[in-house]
Protein backbone atom coordinates (compact mmCIF):
# COMPACT_ATOMS: atom_id res chain seq x y z
CA UNK A 1 0.00 0.00 0.00
CA UNK A 2 1.39 3.37 -1.01
CA UNK A 3 2.13 5.87 2.06
CA UNK A 4 -0.50 8.44 1.65
CA UNK A 5 -0.38 12.27 3.41
CA UNK A 6 -3.62 13.22 5.51
CA UNK A 7 -5.27 15.81 2.19
CA UNK A 8 -4.34 12.41 -0.04
CA UNK A 9 -6.77 10.25 2.34
CA UNK A 10 -8.98 12.29 2.24
CA UNK A 11 -9.46 12.64 -1.78
CA UNK A 12 -9.10 8.64 -1.70
CA UNK A 13 -12.16 9.13 0.79
CA UNK A 14 -14.09 11.29 -0.86
CA UNK A 15 -13.73 9.68 -4.39
CA UNK A 16 -14.71 6.50 -3.70
CA UNK A 17 -17.43 7.43 -1.12
CA UNK A 18 -20.36 6.73 -3.55
CA UNK A 19 -18.92 3.51 -4.21
CA UNK A 20 -20.37 2.60 -0.74
CA UNK A 21 -23.95 3.23 -1.87
CA UNK A 22 -25.92 0.12 -3.08
CA UNK A 23 -26.35 -0.62 -6.65
CA UNK A 24 -24.82 -2.86 -9.26
CA UNK A 25 -22.76 -0.03 -10.88
CA UNK A 26 -21.79 2.89 -9.13
CA UNK A 27 -19.39 6.03 -9.81
CA UNK A 28 -16.55 7.69 -7.80
CA UNK A 29 -16.96 11.19 -7.15
CA UNK A 30 -16.28 13.82 -9.65
CA UNK A 31 -13.48 16.55 -8.72
CA UNK A 32 -16.64 19.19 -8.06
CA UNK A 33 -18.08 16.79 -5.60
CA UNK A 34 -14.86 16.18 -4.17
CA UNK A 35 -13.89 19.84 -3.62
CA UNK A 36 -17.32 20.63 -1.98
CA UNK A 37 -17.11 18.02 0.53
CA UNK A 38 -13.59 18.96 1.67
CA UNK A 39 -14.33 22.55 1.10
CA UNK A 40 -11.07 22.84 -0.91
CA UNK A 41 -11.08 24.17 -4.11
CA UNK A 42 -10.83 21.92 -7.46
CA UNK A 43 -7.07 22.78 -8.32
CA UNK A 44 -6.19 21.58 -5.02
CA UNK A 45 -8.16 18.51 -5.63
CA UNK A 46 -6.11 18.11 -9.03
CA UNK A 47 -2.95 18.45 -7.75
CA UNK A 48 -3.74 15.25 -5.11
CA UNK A 49 -5.28 13.32 -7.14
CA UNK A 50 -2.07 13.56 -9.33
CA UNK A 51 0.04 12.28 -6.68
CA UNK A 52 -2.23 9.32 -6.05
CA UNK A 53 -2.33 8.77 -9.97
CA UNK A 54 1.64 8.55 -9.53
CA UNK A 55 1.60 6.52 -6.01
CA UNK A 56 -0.65 4.17 -7.98
CA UNK A 57 0.67 3.78 -11.20
CA UNK A 58 -2.31 4.85 -12.77
CA UNK A 59 -1.41 6.34 -16.60
CA UNK A 60 -2.57 8.34 -18.88
CA UNK A 61 -4.45 5.63 -21.32
CA UNK A 62 -8.20 4.53 -22.63
CA UNK A 63 -9.60 4.89 -19.60
CA UNK A 64 -10.95 7.87 -17.36
CA UNK A 65 -7.96 8.06 -14.70
CA UNK A 66 -10.10 8.78 -11.87
CA UNK A 67 -12.18 6.12 -12.77
CA UNK A 68 -9.25 3.53 -12.95
CA UNK A 69 -8.30 4.88 -9.38
CA UNK A 70 -11.30 4.49 -7.84
CA UNK A 71 -10.83 0.56 -8.81
CA UNK A 72 -7.01 0.28 -7.91
CA UNK A 73 -8.35 2.27 -4.30
CA UNK A 74 -10.99 -0.19 -3.77
CA UNK A 75 -9.33 -3.57 -5.31
CA UNK A 76 -5.97 -2.94 -3.01
CA UNK A 77 -9.00 -1.85 0.36
CA UNK A 78 -7.46 1.78 0.46
CA UNK A 79 -10.47 2.83 1.32
CA UNK A 80 -12.81 2.00 4.60
CA UNK A 81 -16.68 0.88 4.08
CA UNK A 82 -15.80 -0.37 0.15
CA UNK A 83 -15.68 -3.77 -0.92
CA UNK A 84 -13.37 -5.70 -3.59
CA UNK A 85 -16.77 -6.72 -5.29
CA UNK A 86 -18.21 -3.32 -5.75
CA UNK A 87 -18.29 -3.00 -9.56
CA UNK A 88 -17.10 0.57 -10.58
CA UNK A 89 -19.33 2.17 -13.92
CA UNK A 90 -17.46 2.03 -17.41
CA UNK A 91 -16.30 4.88 -19.00
CA UNK A 92 -19.51 4.78 -20.98
CA UNK A 93 -21.73 4.94 -17.96
CA UNK A 94 -20.10 7.66 -16.25
CA UNK A 95 -20.34 9.52 -19.46
CA UNK A 96 -24.00 9.18 -19.65
CA UNK A 97 -24.13 10.18 -16.06
CA UNK A 98 -22.11 12.80 -16.30
CA UNK A 99 -23.94 14.40 -19.18
CA UNK A 100 -27.35 13.71 -16.85
CA UNK A 101 -25.93 16.13 -14.41
CA UNK A 102 -24.67 18.79 -17.03
CA UNK A 103 -21.06 17.49 -15.82
CA UNK A 104 -19.76 18.10 -19.14
CA UNK A 105 -16.22 18.34 -18.63
CA UNK A 106 -15.99 15.00 -17.03
CA UNK A 107 -19.03 13.43 -19.89
CA UNK A 108 -16.54 14.64 -22.53
CA UNK A 109 -13.42 12.91 -20.55
CA UNK A 110 -15.29 9.52 -20.13
CA UNK A 111 -17.08 9.43 -23.78
CA UNK A 112 -14.21 10.45 -25.72
CA UNK A 113 -11.95 7.98 -23.56
CA UNK A 114 -14.88 4.66 -24.29
CA UNK A 115 -14.83 5.60 -28.06
CA UNK A 116 -11.34 5.55 -28.40
CA UNK A 117 -11.63 1.84 -27.33
CA UNK A 118 -14.53 0.99 -29.11
CA UNK A 119 -16.53 2.32 -31.69
CA UNK A 120 -19.71 4.06 -29.23
CA UNK A 121 -23.80 3.54 -30.48
CA UNK A 122 -25.48 6.64 -32.13
CA UNK A 123 -27.10 7.52 -28.89
CA UNK A 124 -23.92 8.03 -27.16
CA UNK A 125 -22.53 9.44 -29.92
CA UNK A 126 -25.24 11.94 -30.03
CA UNK A 127 -23.98 12.87 -26.01
CA UNK A 128 -20.28 12.89 -27.05
CA UNK A 129 -21.16 15.67 -29.22
CA UNK A 130 -23.18 17.51 -26.65
CA UNK A 131 -20.36 17.28 -24.22
CA UNK A 132 -17.79 18.72 -26.87
CA UNK A 133 -20.26 21.56 -27.82
CA UNK A 134 -20.73 22.28 -23.95
CA UNK A 135 -16.83 22.47 -23.67
CA UNK A 136 -15.76 24.02 -26.64
CA UNK A 137 -14.43 21.62 -28.46
CA UNK A 138 -16.66 22.36 -31.62
CA UNK A 139 -14.66 20.29 -34.14
CA UNK A 140 -14.84 17.30 -32.16
CA UNK A 141 -18.31 17.65 -31.58
CA UNK A 142 -19.03 18.14 -35.40
CA UNK A 143 -17.41 14.86 -36.17
CA UNK A 144 -19.46 13.21 -33.51
CA UNK A 145 -22.39 14.49 -34.56
CA UNK A 146 -21.75 13.70 -38.24
CA UNK A 147 -21.04 10.01 -37.40
CA UNK A 148 -24.19 10.10 -35.52
CA UNK A 149 -26.34 11.40 -38.50
CA UNK A 150 -24.83 8.77 -40.68
CA UNK A 151 -25.99 6.06 -38.04
CA UNK A 152 -29.42 7.69 -38.64
CA UNK A 153 -29.98 7.82 -41.74
CA UNK A 154 -28.58 4.25 -42.28
CA UNK A 155 -31.10 3.33 -39.91
CA UNK A 156 -33.64 5.40 -41.31
CA UNK A 157 -34.86 7.17 -38.62
CA UNK A 158 -35.67 10.67 -40.55
CA UNK A 159 -36.49 11.99 -37.23
CA UNK A 160 -33.77 11.48 -35.46
CA UNK A 161 -31.46 12.59 -38.69
CA UNK A 162 -32.78 15.70 -38.83
CA UNK A 163 -32.42 16.26 -35.04
CA UNK A 164 -28.77 15.82 -35.51
CA UNK A 165 -28.88 17.84 -38.36
CA UNK A 166 -30.24 20.83 -36.77
CA UNK A 167 -27.83 20.41 -33.87
CA UNK A 168 -24.92 20.42 -36.76
CA UNK A 169 -26.67 23.76 -38.13
CA UNK A 170 -26.21 25.42 -34.79
CA UNK A 171 -22.31 24.25 -34.10
CA UNK A 172 -22.13 25.93 -37.60
CA UNK A 173 -23.83 29.37 -36.30
CA UNK A 174 -21.86 29.31 -33.02
CA UNK A 175 -18.73 29.22 -35.16
CA UNK A 176 -20.26 31.82 -37.73
CA UNK A 177 -20.10 29.70 -40.95
CA UNK A 178 -23.46 30.63 -42.25
CA UNK A 179 -23.17 28.74 -45.35
CA UNK A 180 -22.68 25.40 -43.55
CA UNK A 181 -25.56 26.94 -41.26
CA UNK A 182 -28.35 27.14 -44.55
CA UNK A 183 -26.52 23.66 -45.41
CA UNK A 184 -27.56 21.52 -42.62
CA UNK A 185 -31.18 23.16 -42.07
CA UNK A 186 -31.77 22.56 -45.44
CA UNK A 187 -31.10 18.77 -44.82
CA UNK A 188 -33.32 18.71 -41.70
CA UNK A 189 -36.05 20.49 -43.86
CA UNK A 190 -36.31 17.94 -46.49
CA UNK A 191 -36.13 15.17 -43.91
CA UNK A 192 -39.16 16.81 -41.92
CA UNK A 193 -40.86 17.38 -45.07
CA UNK A 194 -42.63 13.84 -44.93
CA UNK A 195 -44.22 14.96 -41.39
CA UNK A 196 -45.61 17.98 -42.29
CA UNK A 197 -43.65 20.92 -44.17
CA UNK A 198 -42.51 24.12 -41.62
CA UNK A 199 -45.29 26.23 -41.50
CA UNK A 200 -48.22 23.98 -43.12
CA UNK A 201 -49.06 21.48 -40.26
CA UNK A 202 -45.27 21.19 -37.85
CA UNK A 203 -45.84 17.95 -35.18
CA UNK A 204 -42.54 17.61 -33.99
CA UNK A 205 -40.23 19.54 -31.68
CA UNK A 206 -37.26 19.16 -34.38
CA UNK A 207 -39.63 21.80 -36.44
CA UNK A 208 -39.83 24.50 -33.84
CA UNK A 209 -35.58 23.54 -33.17
CA UNK A 210 -35.42 24.28 -36.69
CA UNK A 211 -37.66 27.31 -36.84
CA UNK A 212 -35.72 28.86 -33.56
CA UNK A 213 -32.18 28.36 -35.72
CA UNK A 214 -33.52 30.18 -38.64
CA UNK A 215 -34.92 33.27 -36.26
CA UNK A 216 -31.46 32.92 -34.65
CA UNK A 217 -29.74 33.41 -38.22
CA UNK A 218 -32.20 36.18 -39.06
CA UNK A 219 -32.02 38.27 -36.13
CA UNK A 220 -28.42 38.28 -36.03
CA UNK A 221 -28.37 39.56 -39.44
CA UNK A 222 -30.81 42.43 -38.88
CA UNK A 223 -33.59 40.67 -40.72
CA UNK A 224 -35.82 41.52 -37.56
CA UNK A 225 -39.79 41.44 -38.71
CA UNK A 226 -38.26 37.75 -40.54
CA UNK A 227 -36.42 36.39 -37.65
CA UNK A 228 -39.69 37.81 -35.29
CA UNK A 229 -42.01 35.69 -37.44
CA UNK A 230 -40.06 32.03 -37.22
CA UNK A 231 -39.82 33.39 -33.31
CA UNK A 232 -43.47 33.14 -33.15
CA UNK A 233 -44.04 29.91 -34.92
CA UNK A 234 -41.44 28.03 -33.14
CA UNK A 235 -43.33 29.20 -29.62
CA UNK A 236 -46.54 27.97 -31.24
CA UNK A 237 -44.45 24.66 -32.09
CA UNK A 238 -43.81 24.52 -28.27
CA UNK A 239 -47.29 24.80 -27.27
CA UNK A 240 -48.07 22.19 -29.95
CA UNK A 241 -46.12 19.79 -28.86
CA UNK A 242 -45.57 20.55 -24.95
CA UNK A 243 -42.27 20.95 -25.61
CA UNK A 244 -40.86 23.38 -22.92
CA UNK A 245 -37.38 24.02 -24.98
CA UNK A 246 -38.96 24.84 -27.84
CA UNK A 247 -41.42 27.41 -26.03
CA UNK A 248 -38.77 29.11 -24.05
CA UNK A 249 -36.23 29.37 -27.31
CA UNK A 250 -39.16 31.13 -28.85
CA UNK A 251 -39.86 33.52 -26.26
CA UNK A 252 -36.18 34.42 -26.22
CA UNK A 253 -35.96 35.10 -29.82
CA UNK A 254 -38.85 37.23 -29.79
CA UNK A 255 -37.95 39.18 -26.72
CA UNK A 256 -34.72 39.53 -28.58
CA UNK A 257 -36.01 41.12 -31.36
CA UNK A 258 -38.87 43.23 -29.79
CA UNK A 259 -36.11 44.82 -27.71
CA UNK A 260 -33.72 45.62 -31.05
CA UNK A 261 -36.92 47.10 -32.24
CA UNK A 262 -36.97 49.73 -29.58
CA UNK A 263 -40.34 47.75 -28.20
CA UNK A 264 -38.78 47.18 -24.80
CA UNK A 265 -41.06 46.74 -22.33
CA UNK A 266 -42.71 44.15 -24.40
CA UNK A 267 -39.24 42.54 -25.51
CA UNK A 268 -37.94 42.33 -21.92
CA UNK A 269 -40.88 41.03 -20.97
CA UNK A 270 -40.89 37.90 -22.67
CA UNK A 271 -37.03 37.58 -21.85
CA UNK A 272 -38.14 37.58 -18.58
CA UNK A 273 -40.37 34.78 -19.16
CA UNK A 274 -38.04 32.80 -20.69
CA UNK A 275 -35.33 33.06 -18.38
CA UNK A 276 -37.62 32.05 -15.74
CA UNK A 277 -37.86 28.50 -16.76
CA UNK A 278 -34.30 28.62 -17.43
CA UNK A 279 -33.00 29.22 -14.08
CA UNK A 280 -36.11 26.84 -12.64
CA UNK A 281 -34.32 23.70 -14.21
CA UNK A 282 -37.15 23.13 -16.11
CA UNK A 283 -34.65 23.22 -19.75
CA UNK A 284 -31.93 20.86 -21.79
CA UNK A 285 -28.96 22.53 -22.73
CA UNK A 286 -29.34 24.20 -25.88
CA UNK A 287 -32.26 26.24 -24.47
CA UNK A 288 -31.06 26.86 -21.56
CA UNK A 289 -27.62 28.26 -22.87
CA UNK A 290 -29.45 30.01 -25.39
CA UNK A 291 -32.00 31.59 -23.18
CA UNK A 292 -29.43 33.11 -20.83
CA UNK A 293 -26.82 34.25 -23.76
CA UNK A 294 -29.51 36.08 -25.93
CA UNK A 295 -31.05 37.65 -22.46
CA UNK A 296 -27.69 39.00 -21.44
CA UNK A 297 -26.55 40.02 -24.98
CA UNK A 298 -30.26 42.22 -25.48
CA UNK A 299 -29.59 43.55 -22.40
CA UNK A 300 -26.06 45.21 -22.67
CA UNK A 301 -27.11 45.95 -26.41
CA UNK A 302 -29.59 48.32 -25.05
CA UNK A 303 -27.87 49.52 -21.68
CA UNK A 304 -29.83 47.53 -19.21
CA UNK A 305 -27.13 46.75 -17.17
CA UNK A 306 -29.45 46.60 -13.83
CA UNK A 307 -31.13 43.53 -15.49
CA UNK A 308 -28.23 41.58 -16.75
CA UNK A 309 -27.08 42.05 -13.46
CA UNK A 310 -29.92 40.38 -11.89
CA UNK A 311 -30.22 37.34 -14.28
CA UNK A 312 -26.41 36.57 -14.43
CA UNK A 313 -27.25 36.80 -10.35
CA UNK A 314 -29.66 34.31 -10.47
CA UNK A 315 -27.61 31.97 -12.37
CA UNK A 316 -24.64 32.16 -10.19
CA UNK A 317 -27.00 31.49 -6.77
CA UNK A 318 -28.11 28.64 -9.28
CA UNK A 319 -25.01 26.87 -10.04
CA UNK A 320 -24.96 23.78 -8.20
CA UNK A 321 -28.05 22.80 -9.88
CA UNK A 322 -28.08 23.79 -12.99
CA UNK A 323 -24.71 23.05 -14.13
CA UNK A 324 -22.36 25.51 -16.47
CA UNK A 325 -24.99 27.74 -18.78
CA UNK A 326 -23.81 28.55 -21.93
CA UNK A 327 -21.75 28.85 -25.24
CA UNK A 328 -18.32 28.59 -24.09
CA UNK A 329 -16.77 31.88 -25.78
CA UNK A 330 -20.11 33.69 -26.14
CA UNK A 331 -21.69 33.94 -22.67
CA UNK A 332 -17.93 34.14 -20.83
CA UNK A 333 -17.60 37.38 -22.79
CA UNK A 334 -20.90 38.48 -21.66
CA UNK A 335 -20.57 37.95 -18.21
CA UNK A 336 -17.27 39.42 -17.91
CA UNK A 337 -18.94 42.77 -19.35
CA UNK A 338 -21.46 42.63 -16.50
CA UNK A 339 -18.40 41.97 -13.83
CA UNK A 340 -16.89 44.89 -15.42
CA UNK A 341 -20.47 47.32 -14.63
CA UNK A 342 -20.73 45.68 -11.20
CA UNK A 343 -17.44 46.18 -10.32
CA UNK A 344 -15.84 42.77 -9.69
CA UNK A 345 -13.06 43.49 -11.52
CA UNK A 346 -11.30 40.04 -11.19
CA UNK A 347 -13.70 37.94 -11.78
CA UNK A 348 -14.23 39.94 -15.24
CA UNK A 349 -10.79 39.82 -16.05
CA UNK A 350 -10.51 36.08 -15.67
CA UNK A 351 -13.94 35.01 -17.73
CA UNK A 352 -12.72 38.10 -20.32
CA UNK A 353 -9.08 35.94 -20.52
CA UNK A 354 -11.18 32.47 -20.50
CA UNK A 355 -13.46 34.13 -23.07
CA UNK A 356 -10.64 34.89 -25.52
CA UNK A 357 -9.08 31.57 -25.51
CA UNK A 358 -12.18 29.58 -25.89
CA UNK A 359 -13.49 31.82 -28.61
CA UNK A 360 -10.03 32.73 -30.26
CA UNK A 361 -10.74 29.31 -32.90
CA UNK A 362 -14.00 30.06 -33.97
CA UNK A 363 -15.11 33.49 -33.09
CA UNK A 364 -13.36 36.59 -34.01
CA UNK A 365 -16.35 38.84 -32.47
CA UNK A 366 -16.41 37.31 -29.36
CA UNK A 367 -12.49 37.16 -29.00
CA UNK A 368 -12.39 40.97 -30.11
CA UNK A 369 -15.03 41.92 -26.94
CA UNK A 370 -13.42 39.41 -24.56
CA UNK A 371 -10.55 41.14 -24.96
CA UNK A 372 -12.11 44.92 -24.79
CA UNK A 373 -13.44 44.11 -21.75
CA UNK A 374 -10.17 43.08 -20.34
CA UNK A 375 -8.78 46.17 -21.92
CA UNK A 376 -11.40 48.39 -20.16
CA UNK A 377 -10.98 46.91 -16.90
CA UNK A 378 -7.24 47.34 -16.96
CA UNK A 379 -8.02 50.47 -17.72
CA UNK A 380 -9.94 51.32 -14.95
CA UNK A 381 -7.75 49.30 -12.92
CA UNK A 382 -5.02 51.98 -13.83
CA UNK A 383 -2.83 49.70 -15.64
CA UNK A 384 -2.30 51.90 -18.64
CA UNK A 385 -0.09 48.96 -20.23
CA UNK A 386 -1.87 45.79 -19.57
CA UNK A 387 -5.04 47.97 -20.97
CA UNK A 388 -3.27 48.61 -24.10
CA UNK A 389 -1.77 45.30 -24.40
CA UNK A 390 -5.26 43.69 -24.62
CA UNK A 391 -6.80 46.61 -26.70
CA UNK A 392 -4.25 45.95 -29.17
CA UNK A 393 -4.39 42.00 -29.41
CA UNK A 394 -8.15 42.95 -30.25
CA UNK A 395 -6.98 45.61 -33.16
CA UNK A 396 -5.26 42.32 -34.34
CA UNK A 397 -8.15 40.57 -35.02
CA UNK A 398 -9.15 43.36 -37.35
CA UNK A 399 -12.20 44.81 -35.59
CA UNK A 400 -12.07 47.69 -33.18
CA UNK A 401 -11.67 47.41 -30.03
CA UNK A 402 -14.70 49.87 -28.75
CA UNK A 403 -13.78 53.42 -27.13
CA UNK A 404 -11.61 51.78 -24.52
CA UNK A 405 -8.65 52.58 -26.97
CA UNK A 406 -9.37 56.37 -27.04
CA UNK A 407 -9.65 56.76 -23.86
CA UNK A 408 -6.36 54.98 -22.88
CA UNK A 409 -4.76 57.07 -24.88
CA UNK A 410 -6.52 60.00 -23.41
CA UNK A 411 -5.11 58.87 -20.05
CA UNK A 412 -2.10 58.45 -21.08
CA UNK A 413 -1.75 61.57 -22.46
CA UNK A 414 -2.18 61.33 -26.11
CA UNK A 415 -5.17 63.53 -26.72
CA UNK A 416 -4.54 63.90 -30.66
CA UNK A 417 -4.00 60.35 -30.74
CA UNK A 418 -7.17 60.07 -28.87
CA UNK A 419 -9.10 62.11 -30.63
CA UNK A 420 -8.21 60.26 -34.10
CA UNK A 421 -8.76 56.79 -32.72
CA UNK A 422 -12.86 57.49 -31.16
CA UNK A 423 -13.25 59.34 -34.90
CA UNK A 424 -12.31 56.06 -36.34
CA UNK A 425 -14.45 53.96 -33.91
CA UNK A 426 -17.39 56.05 -34.32
CA UNK A 427 -17.12 56.11 -38.60
CA UNK A 428 -19.55 53.59 -39.50
CA UNK A 429 -21.98 53.34 -36.28
CA UNK A 430 -25.23 54.16 -37.67
CA UNK A 431 -27.59 52.20 -35.47
CA UNK A 432 -28.05 54.57 -32.55
CA UNK A 433 -27.04 52.12 -30.24
CA UNK A 434 -24.04 51.05 -31.28
CA UNK A 435 -23.43 54.74 -31.59
CA UNK A 436 -24.45 55.46 -27.97
CA UNK A 437 -21.46 53.10 -26.30
CA UNK A 438 -19.03 55.57 -28.09
CA UNK A 439 -20.50 58.98 -27.46
CA UNK A 440 -19.72 58.78 -23.81
CA UNK A 441 -15.87 58.65 -24.71
CA UNK A 442 -16.34 60.95 -27.31
CA UNK A 443 -17.81 63.65 -25.24
CA UNK A 444 -15.09 63.77 -23.17
CA UNK A 445 -11.70 63.50 -25.71
CA UNK A 446 -13.77 66.54 -26.80
CA UNK A 447 -13.46 68.47 -23.93
CA UNK A 448 -9.95 67.46 -23.21
CA UNK A 449 -9.42 68.56 -26.35
CA UNK A 450 -10.59 72.37 -25.08
CA UNK A 451 -13.46 71.52 -27.97
CA UNK A 452 -16.55 72.86 -25.68
CA UNK A 453 -18.72 73.02 -29.45
CA UNK A 454 -18.16 69.68 -30.43
CA UNK A 455 -18.82 67.96 -26.97
CA UNK A 456 -21.94 69.82 -26.77
CA UNK A 457 -22.93 68.18 -30.71
CA UNK A 458 -22.00 65.14 -29.16
CA UNK A 459 -23.87 65.55 -26.28
CA UNK A 460 -27.10 66.42 -28.28
CA UNK A 461 -26.70 63.31 -30.30
CA UNK A 462 -26.49 60.98 -27.06
CA UNK A 463 -29.66 62.84 -25.63
CA UNK A 464 -31.77 62.36 -28.85
CA UNK A 465 -30.65 58.42 -28.86
CA UNK A 466 -31.75 57.94 -24.55
CA UNK A 467 -35.22 59.78 -25.71
CA UNK A 468 -35.80 57.26 -28.09
CA UNK A 469 -34.71 53.92 -25.80
CA UNK A 470 -35.70 55.54 -22.12
CA UNK A 471 -34.18 53.72 -19.34
CA UNK A 472 -31.55 53.81 -16.38
CA UNK A 473 -28.23 53.66 -18.02
CA UNK A 474 -28.77 56.18 -20.55
CA UNK A 475 -30.75 58.53 -18.41
CA UNK A 476 -27.26 58.40 -16.06
CA UNK A 477 -25.05 58.58 -18.80
CA UNK A 478 -26.66 61.73 -20.49
CA UNK A 479 -26.97 63.38 -16.79
CA UNK A 480 -23.14 62.39 -15.90
CA UNK A 481 -22.21 63.86 -19.45
CA UNK A 482 -24.50 66.91 -18.72
CA UNK A 483 -22.43 67.42 -15.86
CA UNK A 484 -19.14 67.64 -17.52
CA UNK A 485 -20.41 70.16 -20.01
CA UNK A 486 -21.18 72.29 -17.90
CA UNK A 487 -18.05 71.80 -15.41
CA UNK A 488 -16.02 72.84 -19.04
CA UNK A 489 -18.90 76.00 -19.30
CA UNK A 490 -18.16 76.33 -15.54
CA UNK A 491 -21.58 76.22 -14.77
CA UNK A 492 -21.02 74.75 -11.35
CA UNK A 493 -24.56 75.17 -10.18
CA UNK A 494 -25.96 73.67 -13.09
CA UNK A 495 -23.17 70.75 -13.39
CA UNK A 496 -24.04 69.67 -9.12
CA UNK A 497 -26.77 68.96 -9.55
CA UNK A 498 -26.54 66.69 -13.09
CA UNK A 499 -23.66 65.36 -10.70
CA UNK A 500 -25.89 64.73 -7.99
CA UNK A 501 -28.63 63.32 -10.26
CA UNK A 502 -25.95 61.25 -12.43
CA UNK A 503 -24.22 59.61 -9.22
CA UNK A 504 -28.43 58.46 -7.97
CA UNK A 505 -28.91 56.76 -11.04
CA UNK A 506 -25.80 55.23 -11.67
CA UNK A 507 -26.09 53.80 -7.68
CA UNK A 508 -29.75 52.70 -8.53
CA UNK A 509 -28.09 50.47 -11.88
CA UNK A 510 -25.31 48.47 -9.17
CA UNK A 511 -22.65 50.31 -11.15
CA UNK A 512 -20.34 51.52 -8.22
CA UNK A 513 -17.50 52.81 -10.40
CA UNK A 514 -19.90 55.20 -12.54
CA UNK A 515 -21.14 56.51 -9.32
CA UNK A 516 -17.88 57.47 -7.94
CA UNK A 517 -16.83 59.14 -10.99
CA UNK A 518 -19.92 61.16 -10.54
CA UNK A 519 -19.07 62.22 -7.12
CA UNK A 520 -15.89 63.46 -8.04
CA UNK A 521 -17.98 65.60 -10.62
CA UNK A 522 -20.18 66.47 -7.49
CA UNK A 523 -17.07 67.41 -5.70
CA UNK A 524 -15.26 69.62 -8.38
CA UNK A 525 -18.81 71.79 -8.83
CA UNK A 526 -18.73 71.87 -4.96
CA UNK A 527 -15.31 73.43 -4.84
CA UNK A 528 -15.98 75.64 -7.70
CA UNK A 529 -19.01 77.22 -5.42
CA UNK A 530 -16.89 77.38 -2.18
CA UNK A 531 -18.59 74.67 -0.82
CA UNK A 532 -15.60 72.85 0.77
CA UNK A 533 -17.55 70.61 2.93
CA UNK A 534 -19.82 69.40 0.79
CA UNK A 535 -16.57 68.93 -1.93
CA UNK A 536 -14.88 67.02 1.14
CA UNK A 537 -18.12 64.78 1.63
CA UNK A 538 -17.98 64.07 -2.13
CA UNK A 539 -14.70 63.94 -2.93
CA UNK A 540 -13.91 60.82 0.28
CA UNK A 541 -17.01 59.13 -0.78
CA UNK A 542 -15.40 58.55 -4.18
CA UNK A 543 -12.25 57.86 -2.80
CA UNK A 544 -13.71 55.23 -0.51
CA UNK A 545 -15.35 53.96 -3.82
CA UNK A 546 -12.40 53.90 -6.00
CA UNK A 547 -10.14 52.27 -3.35
CA UNK A 548 -12.47 49.36 -2.77
CA UNK A 549 -12.45 48.75 -6.56
CA UNK A 550 -9.03 49.18 -6.93
CA UNK A 551 -9.08 52.35 -8.98
CA UNK A 552 -5.80 53.51 -9.01
CA UNK A 553 -5.67 55.88 -11.19
CA UNK A 554 -8.57 57.29 -9.75
CA UNK A 555 -7.23 56.75 -5.85
CA UNK A 556 -4.47 58.95 -7.11
CA UNK A 557 -6.74 61.37 -8.14
CA UNK A 558 -9.14 61.74 -5.54
CA UNK A 559 -6.22 61.88 -3.35
CA UNK A 560 -4.41 65.15 -4.85
CA UNK A 561 -8.09 66.65 -4.81
CA UNK A 562 -8.62 66.17 -1.42
CA UNK A 563 -4.93 67.41 -0.40
CA UNK A 564 -5.54 70.05 -2.59
CA UNK A 565 -8.52 71.14 -0.38
CA UNK A 566 -6.37 70.89 2.73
Amino acid sequence: MPEFTRRERDVLAALCRPLATSGPVVMPATIREIAAELVVTEAAVKQHLLNLYDKFAVQEGAESRRIALAREAVLRGAVAGVGAATTVASPVEEGRAAAARRAWEDAHAALATAASAAPLDVGDLELLGDAATWTGRFEASTAAREQAYAAHLARGDRRSAARVALGLGWNAAVTLRFSVVAGWMASAGRLLAAEGAVGEAPVWPEHGLMLSLMALNELGTGQIELGLAHARAAFDVGQRTGDVDIQALGLVFQGFGLVHQGRLDDGRALLDEAMASATAGHLGTLAQGMVYCRTLSACLDTFDYRRAIEWTEEIERRAPTLGSVGFPGDCRTHRASVFVVRGDWQRGAEEAEAAAAEARAYDLGHTVQALTALGEIRLRQGDLAAARDAFERATDFGLPPGPGYALMLLADGDVPGALRAIARAMDGTGEPLDRARYLPAAIEIALAAGDLDQARAFWADLADIAAAFPGPVLAATVAGCSAAVSLAARDAPEAIELARDAARRWRSVGAPYEAAKCRMQVATAAADLGDRAEAVRAARAALASFSQLGAQRDIGAASAFLEHLG
